[in-house]
């Protein structure tokens, strides 16, 4: 990667700064730099953690193990989230850790020579390219792993449309169902309704009907009493005029 080249040279080591101690200034200089990007990325690394992430844990994790084995702590571990891309937090991780190596080679320059701080940092740097394989591999794990969970949740989405396109369906099924079994019990509700007028129509009628025989039979049977004295008096009268004409028969008869 282009950050694995200290700047002022390329990926050929021949082409990097010399690494001759620097005076006490810029050692000062340097670790000032560091405290400042320990107290940065500290911060960074609170706000990551909190997020629960874990890949990023995972991340981090393994960064601190590389810290320790090399005998830097607290901040190293945070510096691969100090940038947003996760790439770009890779490059700063090697550009820091390129310069944290340095540091803890000038601290230890009474007991390795410059061949020795070379094939420490060479070892570190391979370290270091190994770390960074990882990461890419866990990175495109997690891609992966994302795209796969994206194409469920477009699966799980497109189910859910078909089921709300036939519970929509099935919604205006049960509507013109509905209104067509509103309309049949209208229908026969209103027939019911028209048979019972016609019932209760009938049942006026034949109750005037009965009320005007009742009245009728009344009148005849008044009519039929009136009848009966007639009759009575009739036969009354024809039985006293036979007894007086059977007697004058007879008185008649008598004489002659």
């Amino acid at each position: 990667m282009a950050s694995l080249a200290l700047e002022g040279g390329g990926d050929d080591p021949d082409c990097w700064p010399s690494m001759h101690l620097p005076s006490d200034s810029d050692i000062a200089i340097i670790r000032a730099l560091l405290r400042w990007g320990e107290f940065k990325c500290q911060r960074s690394l609170e706000h990551i953690k909190s997020l629960d992430l874990p890949l990023v844990n995972g991340m981090l994790s393994a960064t601190a193990s590389m810290a320790g084995r090399i005998g830097l702590h607290n901040w190293v571990d945070s510096i691969i989230q100090y940038c947003g891309p996760l790439t770009a937090s890779i490059d700063k991780f090697l550009a820091h850790q390129l310069l944290s190596t340095l540091a803890f080679a000038l601290d230890e320059q009474s007991r390795h020579t410059e061949s020795g701080r070379v094939r420490g940092m060479e070892e570190r740097i391979q370290e270091l390219e190994h770390h960074v394989e990882e990461l890419h591999s866990m990175l495109l794990d997690e891609v992966r792993s994302k795209n796969q969970l994206s194409q469920e949740l477009n699966h799980a989405q497109m189910m859910t449309n078909d089921a709300s396109s036939i519970a929509g369906k099935l919604e205006e099924e049960l509507e013109l169902l509905q209104r067509t079994l509103l309309e049949r019990q209208e229908a026969i509700t209103k027939g019911l309704n028209n048979e019972i007028a016609d019932l209760e129509e009938q049942l006026d009628a034949s109750n005037r009907q009965c009320e005007r025989l009742h009245r009728e039979n009344i009148a005849l049977e008044a009519k039929l009493k009136q009848t009966e004295q007639k009759l009575m008096w009739s036969m009354l009268f024809l039985t006293v005029r036979t007894h007086h004409g059977v007697k004058a028969i007879r008185s008649y008869t008598a004489k002659a």
